[in-house]
Order: C-alpha cells, then sequence, then structure tokens
C-alpha cells in the first residue's frame, strides 16, 4: 500500500463531491515554503522580560549583518503573532526600539530599521544582556574541553571578523 492509498483509505469526505477535473481531494501539499515573517531570530527564555529578549535579538541581528539599514521591520500585528506575545509587548518592543534609534517610521511604508542607528550597550547593561549566552558558551567550551586561554582567543577573533573596534 503506497502513500495515496493509505491516505485514501484513512479519509473519506462527508461531503459528496462530484468529480471535477478543476479540484481533487486527493491534491496533498508537498512542500511547504514561505519567506520569514521576522527578520532576526529569537529564542525566549526565562528570566529576563520578553520584550528585552526581543529588542536584544534585533541589536544583535544587526551587528551580525542580518539585518541590514533600509530594510522593513514588521508591523505589531506581524511581530505579535509570530512571536505569539502580546500586541502591547510588541508596541513596547517596537516603541523602545524607535527611542533606541534603532526604527524610524516612514508615511505610508511602515518601520524601517534606520540607516543612521549605531549599536551600543551601556555597561551596566552588558551583564545582563549577555548573562545566559556568556553562561551557555563557558558552559559548553568546558564541556568540549577548551582551556581558558583558547576560549577568549576565539572570542577574539570572532570580534575583530565582525569588525567590532
Amino acid at each position: 500500500m503506497d502513500r495515496d492509498d493509505h491516505f485514501q483509505a484513512s479519509w473519506e469526505s462527508p461531503l459528496k463531491i462530484p468529480p471535477s477535473p478543476h479540484f481533487s481531494l486527493r491534491t496533498r501539499c508537498t512542500s511547504v515554503t514561505s519567506a520569514p515573517v521576522l527578520p532576526f531570530h529569537v529564542d525566549l527564555r526565562p528570566g529576563l522580560p520578553v520584550y528585552e529578549q526581543v529588542i536584544l535579538a534585533v541589536k544583535r541581528a544587526l551587528l551580525a549583518g542580518e539585518l541590514k539599514p533600509g530594510a522593513p521591520f514588521p508591523s505589531l500585528r506581524k511581530l505579535a503573532e509570530a512571536l505569539r506575545i502580546n500586541p502591547n509587548t510588541a508596541a513596547k518592543i517596537v516603541s523602545l526600539l524607535k527611542q533606541d534609534g534603532v526604527l524610524v517610521a516612514i508615511p505610508g511604508v511602515g518601520m524601517i530599521v534606520s540607516e543612521d542607528y549605531q549599536p551600543h550597550a551601556a555597561p551596566h547593561e552588558v551583564d545582563r544582556l549577555l548573562q545566559n549566552d556568556l553562561k551557555h558558551l563557558v558552559i559548553e567550551a568546558r564541556h568540549l574541553g577548551i582551556d581558558e586561554s583558547s576560549f577568549l582567543d576565539a572570542i577574539r577573533q570572532h570580534w575583530r571578523d565582525l569588525g567590532a573596534p
């Protein structure tokens, strides 16, 4: 029994639809393709407010070159739906990104990434923003048997590769 036979045997329409050359109940989706809804990646974790995690993910995407100046930013509704968060939280994210100069509103276009944004973080924010990521990196390095000196060399090399000062 092949897939089509199994599909046909396991599902019968309660509707009595006459055969049509333009429509078939046996039509099945073999692949799904879609454009990514969000121009950045975020893994929401407990311990840090959602809005801060999303803002950090957006800023990381800018630093990594995954999100380019002038790129469109999702609407509040799309942002809330894609992240499965409250629309008020999405509004707070966009508002804070605008306040930080990351996003600008263009009438008739929507939100776009500012051409003038220069990434920065106050020293007192760095530990709070990177705490979980740094902890995971150190744990992974220790698990792989990487010594501190080699680990720091790798960090410095990535720093230079990203063009950081």
